[in-house]
């Protein structure tokens, strides 16, 4: 077992479905918060290319589970890897 990539997996999994987070506006733009005297925007970033950059982050999330399925101790490793990341992509494209 790897341990690097076996502590790696499931922080990248996380840091990048935050990371997603990043580009949805949480309330809208003519309206924001004020909070002891400061504008407080909704959101974290607004990047033009919103939905493309959701795109690309959560594309990224399937290393996640690559990398859980690299770093057990499994004998038939790349199997269950495979397996894992077909099942993701099934309960995703729902």
């Amino acid at each position: 077992m790897d341990k690097f990539v076996y502590l790696l997996a499931p922080f990248l999994a996380l840091t990048l479905s935050l990371a997603s987070l990043s580009v949805i506006p949480f309330g809208p733009k003519p309206l924001p918060f004020s909070f002891f005297g400061h504008q407080i925007d909704l959101w974290i970033t607004n990047p033009d290319i919103g939905l493309l950059v959701l795109f690309a982050i959560t594309a990224l999330g399937v290393y996640g589970v690559a990398l859980a399925g690299w770093a057990s101790t499994a004998s038939t490793r790349y199997s269950a890897d495979c397996e894992a990341q077909r099942k993701w992509s099934v309960t995703n494209s729902r």
